[in-house]
């Protein structure tokens, strides 16, 4: 585990919403100890970012169109991981096919 030494310098970074990334990169360590470290030192945590991954998202696979990739992946007896791949890699149309 990384000591950070300068509490103060963390404290600062973290309320001028310096991102996690950034911060873990000054202090060469990873974003998990900078959310470790943080709360050790009481600072209030942060909420998701606009966009995270609560939000809804609505999927169309071969014409059938899903409210999520939740519904989505039960439809076709994938996992959400499946979709979520799938969708990253731009092959939706060839989720759930066997063969």
């Amino acid at each position: 585990m990384t000591k950070i030494k300068d509490r103060d310098e963390i404290e600062r970074l973290w309320r001028e919403n310096v991102s996690l990334r950034e911060i873990a990169e000054h202090f060469n360590m990873t974003r998990s100890g900078v959310k470790a470290a943080a709360k050790r030192f009481g600072l209030p945590t942060r909420g998701q970012p606009k966009g995270g991954s609560n939000r809804v998202r609505p999927v169309v696979i071969r014409g059938r169109d899903f409210e999520t990739q939740a519904d989505a992946a039960r439809a076709l007896g994938v996992s959400q991981t499946t979709i979520s791949h799938a969708r990253k890699r731009g092959t939706l149309d060839r989720v759930g096919l066997r063969g």
